[in-house]
């Protein structure tokens, strides 16, 4: 198991089989389905909640069973209600604000990438090499 399986983090989107919400807050985001692709609806969801300033958690402390036949992948996402949706959702899909800026976006997860994405090289907020 990878360290960062190990964490309490934030994500953008949660799996489908371990995602939680109240009532009141899944009518507040407009419910499931509101415009996304088929299959992509919860995906869609999880983002509005960010978007109403709310936090999609994944936590190591909870363990979710799901048989193998269960488990299918996302659909492909095309066509012009697909596109409206990758547009709408572009800043998450291409520079997700729960992946670390310091990690890289190419090549094997969670590598450091520094200086850090998107952010000034005297921000302080970046992390950076120790000076030998």
């Amino acid at each position: 198991m990878q360290a960062r399986a190990r964490l309490v983090q934030d994500l953008s989107i949660a799996g489908a089989r371990c995602l939680a919400v109240t009532r009141a807050r899944l009518a507040a985001a407009g419910g499931i389905g509101a415009g996304a692709p088929h299959g992509w609806e919860l995906a869609d969801l999880c983002l509005r909640l960010v978007e109403q300033g709310l936090r999609n958690v994944w936590t190591p402390f909870a363990e979710v069973v799901v048989a193998a036949h269960e488990l299918l992948p996302l659909p492909a996402v095309d066509g012009d209600r697909a596109r409206a949706w990758l547009a709408r959702w572009a800043r998450y899909i291409d520079d997700d604000p729960a992946y670390n800026p310091n990690l890289t976006l190419d090549g094997p997860l969670f590598l450091p990438d520094l200086p850090a994405r998107g952010r000034a090289a005297d921000d302080p907020a970046t992390l950076s090499s120790p000076q030998g």
